[in-house]
């Protein structure tokens, strides 16, 4: 993946007041890859339908009950505690794995606790001296980011159009939307140093993909979900097209990316990383379609998930959806090749 040039340093900060409640932030649901051109322009059509229109979309899920992953990842690390978030940072720092009874959503936590507190400093894509925990850094930061207004005009829009809900908003939905102002605040603050020009979604993507290369256990994992989101959604304040309609040879690199990617982290073997394949199998874009094979990483991940103690966000519902795809001869078929994925893999 070629690089980009990388934002410089030390960029002023500008600080937003506002009086009225505001909620600004949003994940567009991620979607299957599309097969070819005419299937990239009618996936972001409509993901791009969902948005309000006009030259000046909204992020999308403004008014959704589903938190979006900052909000979560903080209400995560506010339940773990400073304590056993620095135990988490420390483990990202002295091991080169991630141990398998320890969830991937409380590593993150606890990094991104750290990153709203000590922002990193841009850095450059393919530096000899980068290290995988570095690289990821930037991947979260970009990230994250993507989903934030970085100048005072897209959040003063943002406060135009959203304060008049917040006006009708009472009881429940209220306090909801009070709790995310302050983040919204904070996420302002700590994104508005990223100059405007420079495109977050593929900062992250480029950053992950760099994550990958040099063994981040994390961004292996989840480097196929993640980047595919980023290059399939419009951008949620621009409203520039996807990364993927931009730059279509970023397609190519993308698959051959998430398939090293879960390479990786399948030989690292945490519960998660099937998971990931599992999904990956099912949804045929970077692998051939097999729901037998996707169920059979679904029940190694189950199995691994149990050994280990810890609980797989969204497991249960994903085994839902591929048991509509088989018959009682093949899913009788999968958990035989379950037995021996789990077998191979020393499980």
């Amino acid at each position: 993946m070629q690089p980009v040039e990388s934002p410089r340093r030390h960029f002023p900060n500008r600080y937003l007041t506002i009086t009225s409640a505001l909620l600004v932030a949003a994940i567009l649901a991620y979607a299957l890859w599309p097969s070819g051109p005419e299937d990239i322009e009618h996936a972001s059509g409509q993901a791009t339908a969902q948005s309000d229109g006009g030259a000046e979309p909204r992020p999308q899920g403004a008014d959704a009950e589903a938190d979006d992953e900052p909000q979560q990842l903080a209400r995560r690390a506010r339940q773990l505690g400073e304590g056993r978030q620095s135990e988490l940072r420390k483990m990202a720092v002295s091991q080169h794995r991630l141990p398998h009874d320890v969830p991937i959503e409380d590593y993150k936590a606890a990094l991104w606790s750290d990153i709203q507190v000590n922002p990193p400093d841009f850095e450059t894509p393919g530096d000899p001296e980068l290290d995988a925990e570095t690289a990821y850094r930037q991947y979260m930061y970009f990230g994250m980011c993507s989903m934030a207004p970085r100048t005072s005009l897209q959040a003063d829009r943002h406060v135009a159009q959203l304060a008049e809900r917040a006006e009708r908003a009472n009881g429940r939905h209220l306090s909801r939307i009070e709790n995310r102002v302050n983040q919204t605040i904070d996420m302002y603050e700590l994104c508005s140093r990223i100059p405007p020009e420079v495109d977050c979604r593929r900062e992250a993507v480029l950053w992950m993909s760099e994550a990958v290369r040099l063994g981040h256990e994390i961004a292996q994992v989840q480097y196929y979900e993640k980047a595919m989101g980023f290059l399939l959604r419009p951008d949620a304040y621009t409203g520039d097209a996807p990364l993927a309609m931009q730059q279509t040879s970023l397609i190519g690199e993308f698959k051959a990316t998430a398939r090293s990617a879960l390479g990786g982290a399948l030989e690292k073997g945490h519960p998660e990383a099937y998971l990931a394949m599992s999904r990956a199998v099912f949804e045929g874009v970077i692998f051939p379609r097999d729901p037998i094979l996707a169920m059979a990483y679904a029940r190694v991940a189950e199995l691994e998930a149990m050994a280990n103690r810890i609980i797989l966000r969204g497991l249960a519902e994903h085994k839902f959806e591929l048991s509509q795809f088989l018959d009682s001869e093949q899913a009788a078929k999968a958990e035989e090749l379950s037995r021996q994925l789990r077998a191979g893999a020393g499980g």
